[in-house]
């Protein structure tokens, strides 16, 4: 297991490089995972795209084998990780991919690093708060009932009646987490606006969503697309957990993008 020691905490994070070694212009790229996943949750783009780039995977803090702090978990503190194991391996740009919770990351980051971030994939995600969330109501349950069957409740929104393994794992990774990284983190994705600042991205940005997803309505989307300089909307049809379930149009679609870029530039 690789681990960096960033902003008082371990990173737990893979690095995968099967670009050809006489390639010597390697590029690097991030992939950020969503709410209560880990780095495992790439399992269908890591090798995809690594034939390609240089892939960085980490565990967020508070997720899979990383540090899970009492406290420290603004968003604001998530862009600093990142950049802060982008210093420990010695890169100065990366491409970013984030899904749901790590697109928000990756928004922020382009935002507050913009010479960092060399383009900006935001999968399935939004800019501000879905709907009214009851946080505190969510907390209680938590409290009361334990990660178990919270993720019972949760893992309806992730179920695939075509691939039950993939619901049943879902499950298990909701069910392991630990309950106060849980809840600190839903009132940050709660309350977190990126809207008004999405106009100071640099970074060509590739935005992925679908009018499937039950988590995120189509309309998020759109409304990143129109406050992101130089971005485009690409319409996939699957669940907001396709990057697992159906994976292979969009990664086809991100690896000509991400081409494209590094063509251009």
């Amino acid at each position: 297991m690789l681990t960096a020691s960033v902003n008082g905490i371990e990173l737990s994070y893979l690095l995968a490089d099967f670009v050809d070694p006489w390639n010597r212009e390697k590029e690097y790229l991030i992939l950020l995972h969503g709410w209560m996943g880990c780095k495992e949750s790439w399992v269908r783009q890591t090798p995809f795209f690594a034939r390609h780039f240089v892939v960085v995977v980490p565990d967020q803090r508070g997720f899979g084998q990383s540090s899970k702090p009492a406290c420290g978990y603004e968003f604001e503190q998530y862009a600093r990780d990142v950049a802060a194991l982008l210093d420990s391996l010695d890169i100065e740009r990366a491409h970013l991919l984030g899904q749901s919770f790590g697109g928000i990351v990756a928004q922020l980051f382009a935002i507050s690093y913009p010479k960092r971030a060399r383009s900006l994939i935001l999968w399935a995600t939004r800019s501000e708060p879905v709907g009214a969330l009851d946080v505190e109501t969510t907390a209680e349950f938590i409290r009361r009932e334990g990660m178990p069957e919270f993720a019972e409740m949760f893992s309806g929104q992730l179920a695939d009646e075509s691939e039950p393994e993939i619901t049943e794992w879902n499950k298990r990774l909701v069910a392991q987490g630990h309950s106060h990284v849980a809840i600190e983190t839903l009132r940050e994705v709660s309350t977190v606006n990126l809207t008004p600042e999405l106009h100071r991205i640099e970074a060509p940005t590739l935005i992925l969503a679908s009018r499937d997803d039950k988590v995120i309505p189509f309309e998020y989307a759109e409304k990143m697309r129109n406050n992101i300089p130089n971005s485009e909307l690409y319409e996939y049809r699957g669940s907001h957990g396709a990057y697992l379930k159906n994976p292979d149009e969009c990664n086809g679609v991100i690896l000509k993008f991400l081409k494209e870029i590094s063509r251009n530039t």
